[in-house]
C-alpha cells in the first residue's frame, strides 16, 4: 500500500516540476506548451518522472498532462506573466520593423546617390 501512495507523492512532484518549466499557452507559436499537450513535455515528464521512482523498480510506461488547472491566484499570476511576455515580444518585433524600415530607407537613398549625414546625439538628463 506504500508503494502507491509513494507513486502519487512522487507523481505530483513531477507534475508541478515539469509544468511550471512550460507557459499554459504558447506566447510564440510552435512553442511547447501545457495546454498544446506537446510531446517534448510529455516524454520528459516521463523521464523525470521514472527517475523519481527508479528505486520502486516500477518502470514508467507513459505519462501525459491531459488536463491543467490552476488555483485562482495562479491562474491570475500566470496571465500576467505571459501578458508581459507578450508586450515584451511585440515591443522587440516592432522596433525590428522599425530597424528594417529604416535600414531599406538608407539602402535605397545610398542605391540613388544621395548622400546623407546622421547626427547622433545621446543627451543625458541630470535630475
Amino acid at each position: 500500500m506504500y508503494y502507491k501512495q509513494f507513486i502519487e507523492v512522487q507523481s505530483e512532484a513531477e507534475i508541478k516540476y515539469v509544468g511550471s518549466k512550460y507557459p499554459y499557452e504558447p506566447i510564440v507559436p510552435g512553442e511547447a506548451s501545457i495546454r498544446s499537450g506537446n510531446e517534448s513535455i510529455n516524454t520528459e515528464l516521463k523521464n523525470e518522472l521514472q527517475k523519481r521512482i527508479s528505486i520502486s523498480g516500477l518502470i514508467i510506461e507513459d505519462a501525459r498532462i491531459t488536463e491543467a488547472s490552476y488555483g485562482k491566484e495562479v491562474a491570475q499570476m500566470m496571465l500576467q506573466k505571459q501578458a508581459s511576455a507578450s508586450i515584451v515580444f511585440t515591443k522587440q518585433a516592432i522596433a525590428s520593423g522599425a530597424t528594417n524600415a529604416i535600414m531599406n530607407s538608407l539602402n535605397l537613398f545610398e542605391k540613388n546617390g544621395i548622400k546623407f549625414y546622421i547626427y547622433y546625439s545621446n543627451i543625458i538628463k541630470l535630475s
